[in-house]
């Protein structure tokens, strides 16, 4: 699957719990990303954090896959800007 640069993820309940316990086995990339994916910065900056080269599609798939992170629907992105309407 391909997300577009604007694409919002924010963290799951599970991705909260990952993030405290640190109990999957997740490779370096994908927990770097899981750390910095907060809900509101779109995909594109947070890839600018310094990912490098690195391919980042398939650990941010794998994160999806295992429920860590989730696209953020409109409904969430009101909720974090009730000002904004899209």
């Amino acid at each position: 699957m391909m997300y577009a640069d604007e694409a919002v993820f924010r963290r799951t309940a599970a991705g909260q719990r990952e993030m405290l316990i640190q109990s999957a086995p997740l490779s370096p990339h994908a927990r770097r990303f899981l750390a910095v994916v907060n809900g509101h910065t779109a995909l594109r900056p947070l890839l600018d954090l310094g990912f490098g080269s690195e391919p980042m599609r398939q650990h941010i798939e794998q994160l999806v896959e295992r429920g860590l992170i989730a696209l953020c629907t409109e409904d969430d992105l009101v909720s974090v800007f009730p000002s904004s309407r899209f």
